[in-house]
């Protein structure tokens, strides 16, 4: 995750005002500067510093080793690529069994192309930071506080983020307009990263989240 964070967060501060901040970033930094804390590199720090503390958990240990890191970034592109090739099948799918003429989610950032891949990285490390390592965690937890047993505490944690996750596209001024395919596909791809999240750890699901945005917006 910390590369890609550094590449995101770096060309940012390269582009200057001609950058293009993803939505989750956004909505985090808002949030802390309406706390009174908008120091620039502290939202950077919170997300290094609460994937750090997941790692370190006596649960799951501790690897950064370089054959690890370089085995978890092909993970990464291979299943970034897998939910490329899965959104392509539904949309074919669609068109020919529905008749349907939409698109499913692609690139819609104005600006260059730069621009676009800077800030696409970004949404895949802030929009998993925000739904699968803060909420993911948080609400599956409070379903066991609740008395639910754990699977079930986490398949309702995946379900309630996947929905979120889909929904949060269509919100606010710059949110698209509401699409059952386009918020089908997200819902799904949430439960894919959530999945990931779960099962191979933050990193890789930020990972395949990165590769798949910077393919549907240079493919």
């Amino acid at each position: 995750m910390l590369p890609l964070l550094i590449l995101y967060e770096g060309g940012v501060w390269l582009l200057g005002e001609a950058a293009l901040r993803n939505g989750a970033d956004v909505w985090l930094r808002g949030g802390l500067s309406n706390l009174g804390l908008g120091q620039y590199f502290l939202l950077p720090a919170l997300t290094v510093g609460l994937a750090a503390g997941r790692a370190a958990c006596p649960r799951r240990g501790v690897a950064l080793l370089a054959d690890r890191a370089v085995w978890d970034g092909l993970r990464s592109l291979l299943l970034g690529a897998a939910l490329l090739l899965a959104a392509e099948l539904q949309g074919t799918a669609l068109r020919h069994v529905l008749s349907w003429e939409g698109a499913l989610p692609r690139c819609l950032l104005n600006g260059d192309s730069l621009g676009s891949v800077v800030a696409y990285g970004g949404a895949g490390v802030y929009e998993e930071a925000l739904f699968r390592l803060a909420l993911l965690p948080f609400v599956a937890g409070l379903m066991q506080a609740m008395g639910a047993p754990r699977r079930a505490a986490l398949i309702t944690a995946v379900l309630a983020t996947s929905l979120a996750f889909a929904g949060a596209h269509h919100l606010g001024a710059c949110g698209e307009a509401f699409q059952w395919p386009a918020f089908v596909f997200r819902t799904l791809a949430g439960g894919m990263f959530a999945t990931v999240a779960i099962y191979r750890g933050f990193g890789i699901a930020a990972g395949m989240h990165v590769t798949y945005d910077i393919l549907v917006a240079v493919v």
